[in-house]
């Protein structure tokens, strides 16, 4: 493994440590995901995956349950599920209702 892939290791826990936050969709019933250009065009294993993976993360965020905790429940990657969340927020579809950690500390 050596150095570099030490560092992958560790990058990868501190990119998940940063988009663990709190989730909540921000539509109540089940998006349409091809208007926001969500729905892959071509129908394969691997693309019915990740939009399995997207509407489960969107059912799971209720806002009360952080990033990690979905992603153990829905059993996806929680790196994978961070780069979901992003792209889910990106279109308007999550919205981040995390509560300001460093606030409570001072």
């Amino acid at each position: 493994m050596g150095l570099e892939g030490s560092f992958r290791v560790l990058r990868d826990c501190l990119s998940v440590l940063e988009a663990n936050r709190h989730w909540r969709a921000v539509v109540p019933c089940e998006p349409q995901l091809g208007p926001r250009g969500l729905y892959p065009t071509l129908s394969t294993r691997e693309s019915g995956l990740a939009v399995r993976d997207m509407m489960n993360l969107l059912a799971y965020a209720d806002g009360r349950s952080d990033l990690l905790a979905i992603a153990e429940t829905i059993g996806v990657p929680a790196l994978r599920c961070a780069s979901i969340a992003q792209t889910l927020a990106a279109t308007s579809l999550l919205q981040d209702v995390s509560p300001e950690i460093a606030d409570s500390y001072w």
